[in-house]
């Protein structure tokens, strides 16, 4: 009798299976005239792409993680030097106020002020200094080295530029974007296992040199079960199964055919979003330029004014005050024309250049 049976794939569209029988090896070969295992191997080789375009697709996205932190540490560095700065020039002109109160030209009223004005910077410049060390952990996690070992060198958005990118077509994103890749595979998928439970109705056929020798030894040719050499592996026609078994995965392949649009109408959207973000942080980068020359402009010549009389300390408060607010904005703007770029490389799938 048959101690043990075991299955194996066999090269092109039908497979092998060997049975031990009595000891000896019994060879089966399955003729995929349904195209079943074709249909099941079509399947499987989907799913082993998508699953690769997913990876690829989750590798993009780590890239732009890190390179929009690393952008976060370069903005931050940035912003703690222009607040040491303000704040030196705060302590300065503090200093200066307490000179002048001293020789009864200003008012205590007006020391206490810019002190004020000094500890609110030092403040601003302490949580600056704290979101940097926690950007530097998170660029850690990201390179996958220790917190406490990883070493990183200040930055500065200066060392940046913002690529310039090509115009894009939108079917270039089908064949761009690795989740638009997986999407498709996933289609592919779906149809092999529509065309699988479909070929389910038909019945396949074993060649078996086993049932060769029994159907010999038991009557020759006379037997029903010699029928050179092959034996009918019938199906059971179980209707109502097999026909659910299709519906189920036609059911599936809509699924993945609307989530293919789903993803498309995304990509599409997230190219279109990024293009304008780029457009816009130029020009709000050059518009915070101009504002940060004026500023400082304002800033130097209101000083002046004040030490020769001809301005109050008020107007020297409120142009400091606007000096250090563009250049802090600029920092921003810089960071966020940096970002804009990394999403438009992560919406085209990559370097579109």
């Amino acid at each position: 009798g048959r101690a043990e049976s075991n299955a194996r794939g066999g090269s092109g569209d039908n497979a092998f299976r060997d049975s031990y029988i009595a000891g000896d090896l019994d060879l089966t070969y399955t003729l995929d005239l349904s195209g079943r295992l074709k249909a099941s191997k079509k399947a499987a080789h989907a799913r082993y792409r998508a699953a690769g375009y997913e990876a690829d697709a989750m590798r993009l996205n780590v890239e732009a993680a890190a390179a929009t932190a690393y952008v976060e540490y370069a903005a931050l560095c940035d912003r703690i030097a222009i607040a040491e700065q303000a704040l030196a020039n705060a302590r300065e002109f503090e200093r200066t106020l307490m000179l002048r109160v001293d020789e009864g030209i200003a008012s205590q009223v007006d020391a206490g002020i810019q002190a004020n004005e000094a500890n609110d910077i030092a403040l601003n410049l302490s949580r600056l200094r704290e979101a940097r060390s926690r950007t530097r952990q998170a660029i850690a996690v990201l390179a996958g080295v220790e917190a406490p070992l990883f070493e990183l060198e200040p930055a500065s958005l200066t060392d940046f530029r913002v690529p310039q990118f090509r115009p894009y077509q939108p079917a270039s994103l089908v064949t761009r974007r690795p989740d638009m890749l997986a999407a498709a595979a996933r289609i592919d998928a779906a149809k092999g296992d529509v065309e699988r439970a479909r070929a389910a109705f038909v019945p396949d056929i074993e060649l078996s040199a086993g049932s060769f020798v029994d159907s010999a030894v038991g009557g020759g040719i006379l037997n029903p079960g010699f029928a050179l050499a092959a034996r009918m592996v019938a199906t059971i026609f179980d209707n109502g199964r097999l026909k659910g078994q299709v519906y189920r995965a036609s059911a599936e392949q809509q699924e993945a055919v609307e989530l293919y649009r789903k993803t498309l109408l995304n990509a599409l959207a997230e190219a279109q979003n990024a293009i304008g973000a780029v457009q816009a942080s130029g020009e709000r980068l050059t518009l915070l330029a101009n504002s940060r020359d004026h500023a400082t402009r304002t800033a130097t010549l209101a000083r002046n004014r004040f030490v020769e009389g001809a301005d109050d300390f008020g107007t020297v408060l409120d142009a400091e005050r606007q000096r250090l607010t563009v250049a802090d904005a600029l920092a921003s703007s810089q960071q966020q024309a940096l970002n804009s770029a990394i999403a438009l490389y992560v919406a085209l799938g990559g370097d579109p250049r």
